[in-house]
């Protein structure tokens, strides 16, 4: 895995993270974003 691919995953992790943490459901937009940046490493 390279270095860029890395820092996506750890944008889209933090992401859900500050979701979970906040109790909130984001849009519908930003969740399919979200799990586009997850399937990157595929």
């Amino acid at each position: 895995m390279t270095q860029r691919q890395m820092a996506i995953l750890s944008v889209a992790w933090n992401q859900e993270a500050d979701w979970h943490a906040n109790g909130r459901t984001p849009p519908v937009w930003e969740y399919l974003v979200q799990r586009h940046l997850n399937g990157i490493r595929h």
